[in-house]
């Protein structure tokens, strides 16, 4: 098991206990520091990588919903305006037929 594979799918406790445990490791053990951070930088530049992934996918939906939200809107002020208009016509032929 690759150190990448326990943050997929992990839970936020196995996130805290490897964080404390590095964190420890850095501060018992004079060398860790390097070795630690030759090991965690690929995987944070892998976390980075991904979220920016998601970020600029997550955008896009969201700019795709809010056309189409937009889209419903205009729809929706044009079915209201076409019904007011109606009524106004519906109106002005009865009081013609007087």
């Amino acid at each position: 098991m690759a150190l990448e594979d326990l943050f997929k799918g992990g839970s936020i406790i196995t996130g805290l206990a490897i964080g404390a445990g590095l964190t420890l490791a850095i501060r018992v053990v004079p060398g860790a520091a390097t070795v630690v951070g030759g090991v965690v930088q690929p995987v944070a530049k892998t976390v980075l990588r991904t979220g920016l992934i998601v970020w600029d996918g997550a955008r896009g939906v969201v700019a795709h919903g809010a056309e189409a939200v937009s889209d419903l809107y205009a729809e929706a002020q044009h079915e209201v305006a076409a019904a007011k208009a109606a009524q106004r016509q519906s109106l002005s032929d009865a009081i013609t037929d007087l």
